[in-house]
């Protein structure tokens, strides 16, 4: 969630991380759903929430630097 943040300037809830990482990710879902075509289409959806900030995204980051 971090990295998009950063890549795309957009915050979401952390709920829709998944969502996020599979779209950010192309070869992860090469590597479940083999190699992908052009024509190949997922539809993934995220929910940007009602109570995201870029703090609270600072502060989830804070917390995963700590922990590790």
């Amino acid at each position: 969630m971090i990295k998009f943040v950063k890549d795309y300037n957009i915050v979401t809830e952390p709920a829709c991380g998944a969502s996020i990482f599979a779209a950010d990710r192309p070869d992860y879902l090469e590597k479940y759903f083999g190699n992908l075509l052009k024509y190949d289409i997922f539809i993934l959806i995220a929910c940007n929430g009602s109570s995201s900030y870029i703090e609270d995204v600072i502060q989830y980051q804070d917390i995963i630097e700590k922990n590790r």
